[in-house]
């Protein structure tokens, strides 16, 4: 019954204040106090940046931001056509076809992910920023190939094992950083591990968003929990607010339709994984932070008893760990 109240509790407040904050005119709002030119780094140019999801959205919107500062950008997507197609664009967009990549990683498998690990380190190259973007919101409940529901597996698995696998070139850049993309979904749910592939509850009862809002938690979650045990390493996680993306499109088009007119463009929506990936201002903000256009704002509603223990969070990197060696 507690339990109820809170979470409708946290959705009215989450609605009332996205419809303030988290559109098009809350993005315009707040970019009014932006520092002019704080993405314009001509240390960008040098930076090596993986974005995953890069071929829609807003992780290729980010990616075409990055190149178009002369990073070398490496997309890193599940579909060959669709990956193909973003990296010809982009490069042609940005003038930049020298330093563009396609990697086909499926970030919901972690085997795919080991086999894109190996094969950058026979490179041995640094990294100096990876971007946790990809991420799914399925209506029903399904499982991946490696028998894992894929809500998890894809946004919080997969994040948990390409960050993990990666950490040994991440330290070799002097100014690492990880971005995780999450969501204000985030807000509605304390962290959950006790039914984490969702196979107790029948799956008719499967309810997509509060799902995808549980992965948001846990990747929040996770990157408190690298920034402790990482702290040579830059990690934030962020809330892009209300974009107009095609997920967003053919995930949730009731939301949608509703809201198309009041909808972040995918580059309002990247701006802040951008100015957290190679800002000057960036560097400023305590380690592990939760950002909103550009700045360090709460994870947890104010009563909304979504505070983790700290046991739980030691829990959801175990089982994420124990996935990780056994698949």
């Amino acid at each position: 019954m507690f339990e109820t109240i809170a979470v409708g509790y946290r959705a009215t407040v989450f609605a009332l204040s996205g419809v303030f904050e988290f559109t098009r005119q809350g993005f315009e709002k707040s970019s009014r106090l932006f520092t002019p030119g704080a993405l314009d780094s001509a240390a960008t140019a040098s930076k090596t940046i993986l974005v995953t999801g890069a071929n829609s959205g807003l992780g290729r919107a980010a990616a075409e931001m990055f190149a178009a500062r002369g990073a070398s950008v490496h997309l890193l997507c599940r579909d060959e056509t669709r990956g193909v197609a973003a990296r010809d664009e982009i490069a042609a967009r940005t003038n930049n076809p020298e330093k563009i990549f396609l990697h086909l990683v499926d970030v919901s498998s972690v085997k795919s992910i080991k086999q894109f690990a190996d094969n950058w380190a026979k490179t041995g190259k640094q990294i100096d920023v990876l971007v946790n973007n990809a991420g799914i919101l399925p209506a029903t409940r399904s499982e991946t190939p490696e028998g894992l529901e894929s809500t998890f597996a894809t946004n919080s698995l997969g994040s948990y094992a390409l960050t993990t696998l990666l950490l040994q070139f991440l330290k070799i850049s002097a100014d690492a950083r990880v971005i995780s993309v999450s969501s204000g979904g985030a807000f509605n749910k304390k962290l959950d591990i006790s039914d984490i592939n969702y196979t107790v509850q029948p799956a008719s009862t499967f309810d997509g968003a509060l799902v995808y809002a549980q992965t948001k938690r846990q990747q929040i979650e996770m990157t408190e929990y690298w920034a402790k045990q990482y702290p040579e390493i830059r990690f934030y996680s962020m809330h892009p607010g209300w974009a107009d993306t095609p997920g967003v499109q053919s995930s949730i088009p009731g939301f949608y339709n509703a809201m198309k007119d009041r909808l972040r463009t995918s580059e309002q929506g990247a701006d802040t994984i951008v100015w957290a990936a190679i800002s000057k201002e960036a560097m400023s903000l305590r380690n592990g932070a939760f950002l909103f256009d550009r700045k360090e704002v709460a994870q947890h509603v104010v009563f909304g008893g979504t505070k983790a223990s700290v046991g739980d969070i030691e829990k959801l990197v175990k089982i994420c760990d124990e996935y990780l060696k056994s698949l």
